[in-house]
């Protein structure tokens, strides 16, 4: 039985793409001395760089919210020799320090000596035998079936963990980028990514578990994600490195590692019910699954055991997601995307993530922060990148498995999320763009109907293709704007080329009729609806909606 030796902090594990557009793999050292040099995260997929994204800001998150950008301890808060908080006072000052420090931070282009000293001095924490692992002994105390080694009962692959594959038993992966010999073969850094990945991103198929309760999908899976790319790794680090959002009622971070053991984190975990009060570095790092890794010939057998899931209702405290309310429950939720919507563009959500009298509750965290730091030269001034990724299950109840991935960008000027004459221009645009959308969508399940179909996945096939039209010209239109300029006539720019493509459809449909589409059939009061009706209603209806 071979044991294998990795510590995530001086061994290389994380890919990144540098300054020359070359992927290096570097230790997490590497990563936070000389952020700035590299361009981005570049692992196996985008899902897999947002889930190591969280995974690092949870450390800076953790040694900004103790120590400030002269790695000395805020005078509210007391810390050991391990720089782990010990007692803190709940006081006024606390938002405007981590701000301070945030701003320090950024202005001196990279992090100060105190990410490096925390993580050489909690070196051992991040030993990967340790890390969301147990020996076999506590795992088989821990869990519900115990596991006998000499079996493979109760584990998984490597095909099954990698997120490129997701191959089940009873499921091959016919279109896997590997051959069915190589499925199974990965190198130690691999496997850690992926093992992170799993934890955040796993289905519900696992059978053996270390809690009384129905396990869930992982954290990180059940959100619409949400997260800003910068123009090198440490701007993309920094601008989603949020401090303290909690209105004064400041939290100590406890990121996973920081819990004496496994053990005792699964003890945690099952005695809160209610994950809204926990702290961003806790959410980072939440672990869903319980490993344990036995080692033959340097081949891993990987056993797994599912942990307590969380809802995410309310849950605000989770700063990479966008909220959506559920008028039932009257509370706001996170999901992400099903299967049908996987070119969902990321301007739908404008109304979610733009600021307005509406939402200031319920804007995803990371966007409250921007609006903070927006003043700040270099931030004001800039187009960030907006960016969604995350694996979308396969809609069964009983398993969840991955089967797609949906990653998604959109460039934003950062000014219209602090100047609240663009933000409402932006909040009007989208509230616009829906309803012509639906017009649409309508128009089209009507006409389906005419051709005796009920169908709506041909409106849906339809409203895709609208949406890509459409994203082009937003797409064009952000770029042209120029922010001393705020006038009606920009959004009726955009507008009448809106009405352009929607006339366009609509003609192309009307090109396109049958016999049956002009016959049309009798409606209410003996009426013939037909495809000229039909269309008329719509083109009516556009018009109006798009006149400013």
């Amino acid at each position: 039985m071979d044991k294998q030796e990795f510590n995530l902090v001086t061994d290389p594990w994380i890919k990144v793409l540098d300054a020359k557009g070359k992927t290096q793999t570097v230790s997490m050292l590497s990563v936070f001395e000389n952020a700035a040099n590299y361009r981005s995260l570049a692992g196996e997929m985008p899902t897999q760089d947002a889930i190591i994204l969280r995974f690092l800001e949870a450390v800076l998150t953790t040694v900004y919210s103790r120590l400030d950008s002269g790695d000395k301890p805020y005078s509210w808060i007391k810390v050991d020799e391990t720089l782990q908080a010990t007692d803190f006072n709940n006081q006024e000052s606390i938002s405007a320090d981590l701000l301070a420090t945030w701003k320090k931070l950024y202005a001196n282009s990279k992090f100060s000596n105190a990410v490096k000293k925390y993580l050489l001095t909690n070196k051992s924490k991040f030993d990967f035998s340790h890390l969301y692992q147990v020996d076999l002994k506590t795992y088989n105390k821990l869990v519900n079936k115990k596991i006998d080694v000499r079996k493979t009962t109760g584990s998984v692959s490597v095909r099954q963990i990698n997120r490129n594959i997701s191959e089940s038993n009873n499921s091959p992966a016919i279109f896997s980028p590997k051959s069915n010999k190589q499925k199974d073969e990965t190198s130690l850094d691999e496997l850690i990514r992926w093992i992170i990945t799993y934890e955040n991103a796993a289905g519900v198929s696992d059978k053996i578990k270390a809690t009384k309760e129905s396990i869930s999908a992982g954290w990180f899976y059940k959100l619409n994600s949400i997260y800003i790319e910068g123009q090198d790794l440490f701007q993309t680090l920094m601008l989603n490195l949020v401090l303290n959002t909690y209105k004064g009622d400041y939290r100590l971070e406890r990121p996973i590692w920081e819990f004496d053991d496994m053990g005792k984190y699964i003890d945690y975990l099952n005695s809160i019910s209610d994950i809204s009060q926990e702290s961003i570095s806790f959410l980072y790092t939440l672990s869903d699954r319980l490993f344990h890794i036995e080692w033959k010939n340097n081949t891993p057998t990987i056993y797994v055991a599912g942990l307590k899931g969380f809802s995410n209702t309310d849950s605000f405290n989770e700063p990479m997601a966008i909220w959506i309310y559920n008028k039932i429950s009257q509370s706001y939720y996170s999901a992400p995307v099903s299967l049908d919507q996987l070119e969902r563009k990321m301007w739908l959500d404008f109304d979610k993530i733009i600021p307005s009298e509406n939402n200031c509750k319920t804007l995803p965290g990371i966007i409250k922060w921007l609006m903070k730091i927006a003043e700040i030269k270099n931030v004001s001034t800039s187009v960030i990148k907006l960016r969604s990724s995350n694996l979308i299950s396969d809609g069964k109840p009983m398993s969840q498995l991955p089967d797609a991935e949906y990653n998604q960008t959109m460039m934003i000027p950062t000014y219209m999320f602090i100047d609240s004459t663009w933000s409402q221009m932006l909040q009007k645009m989208i509230s616009t763009i829906k309803i012509i959308r639906k017009d649409y969508w309508v128009f089209i399940n009507e006409l389906n109907k005419l051709r005796g179909s009920d169908d709506i996945r041909i409106a849906n096939r339809n409203l895709d293709e609208l949406d890509y039209h459409l994203n082009q010209a937003i797409v064009e239109w952000l770029r042209s704007l120029n922010q001393n300029s705020v006038t009606k006539d920009q959004l009726k720019g955009l507008f009448d080329k809106i009405k352009k493509i929607l006339s366009i459809q609509g003609e192309y449909t009307l090109k396109n009729a049958g016999s049956r589409d002009i016959r049309g059939i009798k409606g209410e009061d003996d009426e013939v609806v037909n495809i000229f009706v039909l269309f008329n209603r719509f083109t009516l209806n556009y018009r109006r909606h798009l006149d400013l």
